[in-house]
Protein backbone atom coordinates (compact mmCIF):
# COMPACT_ATOMS: atom_id res chain seq x y z
CA UNK A 1 0.00 0.00 0.00
CA UNK A 2 1.30 3.33 -0.98
CA UNK A 3 1.51 5.94 1.66
CA UNK A 4 -0.16 9.16 0.56
CA UNK A 5 -0.75 12.06 2.38
CA UNK A 6 -3.81 11.37 3.04
CA UNK A 7 -3.33 7.87 5.15
CA UNK A 8 -0.38 9.60 7.00
CA UNK A 9 -3.20 12.40 8.16
CA UNK A 10 -5.72 9.10 9.41
CA UNK A 11 -3.87 8.68 12.60
CA UNK A 12 -4.17 11.62 13.38
CA UNK A 13 -8.01 12.48 12.57
CA UNK A 14 -8.75 8.66 14.52
CA UNK A 15 -6.77 10.14 17.53
CA UNK A 16 -8.61 13.43 17.37
CA UNK A 17 -11.64 11.82 16.48
CA UNK A 18 -10.95 9.06 20.07
CA UNK A 19 -10.06 11.44 22.00
CA UNK A 20 -12.63 14.25 21.41
CA UNK A 21 -15.62 11.32 21.98
CA UNK A 22 -13.74 10.25 25.54
CA UNK A 23 -13.45 13.62 26.42
CA UNK A 24 -16.99 13.85 25.57
CA UNK A 25 -17.52 10.49 27.62
CA UNK A 26 -15.71 11.72 30.61
CA UNK A 27 -18.00 15.20 30.54
CA UNK A 28 -21.33 13.01 30.50
CA UNK A 29 -19.88 10.82 33.59
CA UNK A 30 -18.76 13.49 35.72
CA UNK A 31 -21.91 15.63 34.79
CA UNK A 32 -24.06 12.37 35.47
CA UNK A 33 -22.04 11.64 38.95
CA UNK A 34 -22.88 15.48 39.64
CA UNK A 35 -26.16 15.83 39.72
CA UNK A 36 -27.07 11.79 41.42
CA UNK A 37 -24.43 12.51 44.43
CA UNK A 38 -26.73 16.34 44.52
CA UNK A 39 -29.58 14.48 44.39
CA UNK A 40 -28.96 11.64 47.14
CA UNK A 41 -30.06 12.21 50.74
CA UNK A 42 -26.96 10.53 52.43
CA UNK A 43 -23.18 9.31 51.58
CA UNK A 44 -24.21 5.63 51.02
CA UNK A 45 -27.33 6.52 48.77
CA UNK A 46 -24.90 9.00 47.14
CA UNK A 47 -22.08 6.58 46.47
CA UNK A 48 -24.78 3.86 44.84
CA UNK A 49 -26.56 6.87 42.52
CA UNK A 50 -23.21 8.26 41.46
CA UNK A 51 -21.68 4.81 40.73
CA UNK A 52 -25.23 3.91 38.53
CA UNK A 53 -25.36 7.52 36.37
CA UNK A 54 -21.60 6.78 36.04
CA UNK A 55 -22.28 3.35 34.44
CA UNK A 56 -25.34 4.13 32.64
CA UNK A 57 -23.32 7.51 31.03
CA UNK A 58 -20.33 4.89 29.91
CA UNK A 59 -22.58 2.31 28.82
CA UNK A 60 -24.80 4.87 26.59
CA UNK A 61 -22.08 6.50 25.18
CA UNK A 62 -20.08 3.52 23.83
CA UNK A 63 -23.84 1.75 23.02
CA UNK A 64 -24.10 2.70 19.44
CA UNK A 65 -20.30 1.72 18.75
CA UNK A 66 -21.06 -1.61 20.74
CA UNK A 67 -23.80 -2.47 18.61
CA UNK A 68 -22.20 -1.45 15.02
CA UNK A 69 -19.09 -3.62 15.74
CA UNK A 70 -21.50 -6.71 16.55
CA UNK A 71 -23.59 -6.05 13.40
CA UNK A 72 -20.33 -5.84 11.79
CA UNK A 73 -19.24 -9.03 13.00
CA UNK A 74 -22.54 -10.51 12.58
CA UNK A 75 -23.14 -11.34 16.36
CA UNK A 76 -26.70 -10.98 16.27
CA UNK A 77 -27.21 -12.03 20.05
CA UNK A 78 -24.47 -10.09 20.84
CA UNK A 79 -26.16 -6.82 19.41
CA UNK A 80 -29.29 -7.01 20.90
CA UNK A 81 -27.90 -7.46 24.02
CA UNK A 82 -25.57 -4.43 23.55
CA UNK A 83 -29.37 -3.00 22.00
CA UNK A 84 -31.19 -3.44 25.08
CA UNK A 85 -28.26 -2.32 27.12
CA UNK A 86 -28.24 0.84 25.45
CA UNK A 87 -31.92 1.00 25.42
CA UNK A 88 -31.77 0.69 29.62
CA UNK A 89 -28.95 3.20 29.52
CA UNK A 90 -30.18 5.86 28.06
CA UNK A 91 -33.79 5.49 29.57
CA UNK A 92 -32.08 5.70 33.01
CA UNK A 93 -29.91 8.74 32.09
CA UNK A 94 -33.15 10.80 30.37
CA UNK A 95 -35.05 9.55 33.71
CA UNK A 96 -32.38 10.84 36.01
CA UNK A 97 -32.13 14.14 33.96
CA UNK A 98 -35.67 14.31 34.06
CA UNK A 99 -35.79 14.45 37.72
CA UNK A 100 -32.94 15.95 38.04
CA UNK A 101 -34.69 19.27 36.35
CA UNK A 102 -38.22 18.61 38.29
CA UNK A 103 -36.51 18.60 41.70
CA UNK A 104 -34.36 21.68 40.50
CA UNK A 105 -37.63 23.40 39.74
CA UNK A 106 -39.45 22.11 42.87
CA UNK A 107 -36.79 23.66 44.69
CA UNK A 108 -36.91 27.02 42.70
CA UNK A 109 -40.42 27.32 43.34
CA UNK A 110 -40.34 26.41 46.91
CA UNK A 111 -37.08 28.91 47.21
CA UNK A 112 -40.06 31.52 45.55
CA UNK A 113 -42.30 30.60 47.60
CA UNK A 114 -40.36 31.53 51.03
CA UNK A 115 -38.65 34.51 49.48
CA UNK A 116 -42.65 36.00 48.72
CA UNK A 117 -43.54 35.00 52.12
CA UNK A 118 -40.30 36.56 53.93
CA UNK A 119 -41.64 39.76 51.76
CA UNK A 120 -45.08 39.71 53.01
CA UNK A 121 -43.49 38.76 56.63
CA UNK A 122 -41.37 41.83 56.04
CA UNK A 123 -44.05 43.80 54.47
CA UNK A 124 -46.53 43.31 57.43
CA UNK A 125 -43.27 44.32 60.24
CA UNK A 126 -42.79 46.94 58.18
CA UNK A 127 -46.47 48.36 58.26
CA UNK A 128 -46.56 47.57 61.96
CA UNK A 129 -43.02 49.84 62.61
CA UNK A 130 -44.67 52.61 60.62
CA UNK A 131 -48.11 52.65 62.48
CA UNK A 132 -45.29 53.15 65.79
CA UNK A 133 -43.97 55.66 64.11
CA UNK A 134 -46.97 57.68 63.35
CA UNK A 135 -47.92 57.23 67.09
CA UNK A 136 -45.30 59.21 67.86
CA UNK A 137 -45.05 62.69 68.85
CA UNK A 138 -44.39 65.56 65.53
CA UNK A 139 -40.54 65.84 65.18
CA UNK A 140 -38.60 68.33 63.95
CA UNK A 141 -35.62 68.46 61.85
CA UNK A 142 -32.00 68.05 63.77
CA UNK A 143 -30.66 71.77 62.63
CA UNK A 144 -34.11 73.02 63.73
CA UNK A 145 -33.54 71.15 67.33
CA UNK A 146 -30.47 72.94 67.72
CA UNK A 147 -31.07 75.91 67.07
CA UNK A 148 -34.22 75.96 69.30
CA UNK A 149 -31.57 74.63 72.20
CA UNK A 150 -28.93 77.14 71.28
CA UNK A 151 -31.77 79.84 71.63
CA UNK A 152 -33.07 78.63 75.18
CA UNK A 153 -29.36 78.06 76.72
CA UNK A 154 -28.61 81.48 75.77
CA UNK A 155 -31.90 82.93 77.20
CA UNK A 156 -30.65 80.32 80.31
CA UNK A 157 -27.51 81.69 80.93
CA UNK A 158 -29.10 85.22 80.15
CA UNK A 159 -31.77 85.30 82.75
CA UNK A 160 -29.05 85.30 85.68
CA UNK A 161 -26.57 87.79 83.67
CA UNK A 162 -29.91 89.85 83.40
CA UNK A 163 -31.00 89.43 87.31
CA UNK A 164 -27.41 90.40 88.36
CA UNK A 165 -27.35 93.67 85.91
CA UNK A 166 -30.67 94.33 87.62
CA UNK A 167 -29.52 94.13 90.94
CA UNK A 168 -26.65 96.36 90.11
CA UNK A 169 -28.42 98.57 88.53
CA UNK A 170 -30.81 98.61 91.78
CA UNK A 171 -28.07 99.43 93.79
CA UNK A 172 -27.07 102.23 91.81
CA UNK A 173 -30.64 103.71 91.27
CA UNK A 174 -33.16 103.66 94.19
CA UNK A 175 -36.09 104.87 91.55
CA UNK A 176 -36.33 101.41 89.47
CA UNK A 177 -38.77 98.90 90.91
CA UNK A 178 -37.74 96.09 93.11
CA UNK A 179 -36.79 92.75 92.18
CA UNK A 180 -39.53 91.16 94.01
CA UNK A 181 -41.97 92.86 91.54
CA UNK A 182 -40.31 91.70 88.59
CA UNK A 183 -42.27 88.81 86.91
CA UNK A 184 -40.61 85.33 87.38
CA UNK A 185 -38.89 83.73 84.70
Amino acid sequence: MERTRENHSRPLQSGLVWGVGYLAILVSVVLAVRFAWAGADTDADGVIRSAAAAVAAIVGCHGPAWIMRAIGLRAWFAAFIAFAGFTVCIAVTIAGGIGTIAVGSDKSRALRVNAAETYADKRSELEVLRERRRRLPNTKPIGMIEGELTAARLIAGGVPRMRAWMRWRLRREPSVPNMRDLPAS
